[in-house]
């Protein structure tokens, strides 16, 4: 298992080091619609997305990390959105479905999805919404 250790907490911006030794800072905008994931450089390679659908419930509409993969970012990017909104997250079933909203899972998010809910850190869509 890939694991991304927190190397530096500024609140809504985090800094983590990855098992091969690179920085990346995970920012949370502070109306929490959005992570921004930047290189060591600052240049942005990803985000994840989210919706509010009601108090502590937010939908992970978007979701990318270009050359970063398999770090263990995506993981600590939801602990992180998690920790700080105390709020539940839910994504769109992998049903083959388009959605306008973008949060149809695609590539390896499906994989990531099924992960994260035998974790706890995504909320079943077929039990929860």
């Amino acid at each position: 298992m890939a694991i991304a250790n927190l190397f530096k907490d500024e609140g809504l911006k985090r800094i983590y080091k990855t098992s091969d030794g690179s920085l990346v800072t995970l920012e949370l905008k502070d109306d929490f619609s959005e992570i921004i994931f930047c290189d060591s450089a600052g240049e942005k390679f990803g985000e994840f997305e989210f919706k509010e659908l009601d108090v502590h419930a937010y939908k992970l509409t978007r979701m990318y990390t270009n050359t970063f993969k398999g770090r263990g970012l995506g993981r600590v990017a939801l602990e992180f959105f998690k920790e700080i909104t105390v709020s539940k997250i839910y994504t769109s079933p992998h049903d083959g479905i388009v959605r306008d909203d973008g949060s149809h899972l695609t590539e390896c998010a499906p994989g990531f999805v099924s992960k994260m809910i035998k974790e706890g850190l995504i909320e079943n869509p077929y039990e929860a919404m």
